[in-house]
């Protein structure tokens, strides 16, 4: 690997030259606000943030990292500023390395002093002058494990250094202080030779353990959530909703009050929670087999949707919902790409799938003999009472789109290898089953002419998804804000201005 695509940003935490011997790179004081913005159009693939500035200096900022991230580029955390932003950040792909980004990541701590300590200028190495509170952390915890102190002495002795100013923290301080002062003379001695024979570094550790993380890694980052490239806008995207205006008959109000508005329907936020977690899954299969609908597609989708919500001829509505014809059209993108994968099916994409058969068992299990039949492709997968024909069957559109949804979620699921425990399934066809009475079972698989495994798969695909939806993106490791969804759903289908209503007449 080309030595200059690596920048570690490193300070008190490891020496250089043993960071040099460890990991051949571009090494950099501890960052700032802007350092990482500044050395992003340089060639960098990986970098590594170890050491930061903060206190009187802005702190370098999560978007950056963020933006880092847009660009492709890797980005580890460790040790110090670099646990505390991976922790932050782990969820959009920041890779966080060690006991310290671990504790910040589990919430064993919390205070940004955990990591902080006065430090010499460059010209001396950034020598630290203190000692952080997770080395006197994990030094005590050790000594209890090592039968060296007890747990009580421990916890009051970090208690204590929890108190003290960072920049006043060491283990000379510590062993003159009040808590070991009541000591007996053993226990002094014996905690005094642990604290100079025994002391761990541990953010050294973690450091290490990020440099050689970072010379096995490959230069190219491993995308996280459901759109690998999406816009610098939209990991930020709820802040920037939540603050959205919304204008209304008594003024405006903001994206944070709608949502509140949303709150006070918990129908609502069932019914859109599933519906929204499906749609995730659906674009996650969309961008796992990189399937994209072509500019035109959008443009015709947008047309549609304009003429739906007579667009031209009110422009009240976009404001009455917090939207922009330019943003309106960036919200949109997602939908149109659903609304065009559901329209041709999975079967246009290579996924093995048959619309009558895939009826003809839906039909079965409901204990109908009558199926109906294909609808007409001119259909949307989202609303399908916007773009529907006249003479188009609704019912059987809608069939079209849960079976073309069910089979495009099974067939993620089965790229990555998801599989439901048997106890979910069991118990989904059980409440199935109490709510469709099937009555008896044998007689209704000889009046449907199906096979046993026939009436099975069905349900138990429908079983698979339920549990997929319920259990949400983010359980399978996708980046998801429930919330950034909602509002965005609320936005594109009116919902929006109708809870700004309620609320103002409230």
């Amino acid at each position: 690997m080309n030595p200059h695509s690596i920048a570690v940003f490193l300070g008190p935490s490891l020496g250089l030259k043993q960071a040099r011997e460890l990991l051949t790179a571009d090494y950099f004081p501890p960052a700032r606000k802007g350092d990482i913005y500044r050395i992003m159009a340089s060639g960098v693939k990986t970098i590594v943030l170890v050491d930061g500035l903060f206190h009187n200096t802005p702190s370098v900022w999560p978007r950056e990292i963020v933006d880092a991230l847009e660009e492709d580029i890797q980005v580890i955390g460790a040790a110090s500023m670099g646990a505390l932003r991976a922790a932050e950040l782990h969820q959009f792909g920041m890779v966080g390395h060690g006991t310290v980004f671990e504790w910040y990541r589990d919430g064993v701590i919390e205070g940004d002093d955990e990591v902080a300590v006065s430090h010499a200028s460059a010209e001396y190495g950034f020598r630290p002058l203190s000692e952080a509170l997770v080395n006197i952390r994990c030094t005590l915890d050790r000594a209890v494990g090592d039968c060296c102190v007890a747990a009580e002495q421990a916890n009051q002795l970090l208690d204590y250094a929890k108190h003290l100013y960072y920049p006043e923290r060491s283990y000379q301080k510590l062993l003159s202080s009040p808590v070991v002062s009541c000591w007996s003379e053993q226990d002094r001695a014996t905690i005094h030779h642990y604290f100079l024979h025994g002391a761990v570094n541990l953010k050294a550790e973690d450091a290490i353990g990020a440099l050689r993380l970072a010379a096995r890694m490959p230069g190219t980052r491993v995308a996280v959530g459901y759109d690998g490239g999406r816009s610098q806008e939209d990991f930020f995207q709820l802040d920037r909703l939540r603050l959205t205006g919304f204008v209304g008959r008594k003024g405006i109000v903001t994206g944070e009050t709608v949502l509140e508005e949303a709150r006070r329907d918990p129908d609502l936020l069932a019914s859109m929670r599933a519906t929204l977690s499906k749609r995730c899954f659906l674009l996650e299969w969309a961008r796992r087999n990189n399937i994209n609908c072509a500019e035109e597609v959008l443009d015709a989708y947008f047309a549609r949707w304009k003429k739906y919500h007579k667009i031209d001829e009110n422009e009240d509505w976009l404001r009455a919902n917090g939207l922009t014809r330019k943003f309106c059209r960036s919200l949109l993108e997602e939908r149109a790409l659903i609304d065009w994968i559901t329209r041709k099916g999975p079967a246009h994409f290579g996924v093995d799938w048959n619309f009558e058969q895939a009826l003809y068992h839906e039909c079965g299990l409901l204990g109908r003999t009558a199926g109906l039949g294909p609808p007409a492709r001119d259909f949307s997968g989202i609303q399908p009472e916007l773009f529907l024909d006249q003479e188009q069957d609704e019912a059987a559109a809608r069939v079209w789109v849960d079976l073309s949804h069910r089979r495009f979620l099974l067939e993620w699921a089965r790229q990555i290898g998801i599989s439901c425990a048997s106890g979910p399934l069991r118990t989904y066809c059980e409440q199935w089953e109490r709510t469709h009475p099937v009555g008896d079972r044998a007689a209704r698989l000889e009046s449907t002419d199906l096979k046993a495994t026939t009436y099975h798969d069905p349900l138990g695909e429908m079983a698979m998804v339920d549990w997929i939806a319920r259990q949400g993106p983010n359980y399978f490791g996708l980046s998801w804000e429930f919330e950034d969804a909602l509002l965005r759903e609320l936005q594109t289908t009116g919902r929006a201005a109708q809870l700004v209503e309620n609320h103002q007449r409230s």
